[in-house]
């Protein structure tokens, strides 16, 4: 492991330990922040119950399906200028407007 990134987690140990600190010992209401010792066992409680991994599933297979319909459509679209010149001749304006404008970031 580089430097950097023992660092980088020695530093974020570091910030959770104190941030646990914080709210076992008053500074911090535990109506403000929950300790994080008590958000990873309701984690792990939460992802033992059928339900909740259930609707992970059920979730993550909406994204997919969206994920796929996206890719599709948008490869077909893409295709069809090219199969129809009369499609590809109207949105050849558009297209070289969109892309001479510059993006900012």
């Amino acid at each position: 492991m580089k430097k950097a990134a023992a660092l980088r987690i020695a530093l974020l140990a570091a910030c959770l330990l104190a941030l646990e600190a914080a709210c076992r010992f008053g500074y911090v209401s535990q109506l403000t922040i929950v300790p994080p010792s008590e958000m990873t066992t309701g984690l792990i409680a939460a992802l033992g119950e059928a339900e909740t991994r259930t609707e992970i599933v059920t979730t993550l297979t909406g994204i997919a399906c969206a994920a796929l319909a996206s890719v599709s459509v948008g490869f077909l679209l893409g295709c069809l200028p090219r199969a129809w010149p009369r499609a590809r001749t109207a949105l050849d304006p558009l297209l070289a407007t969109y892309y001479a404008v510059p993006t900012l970031p």
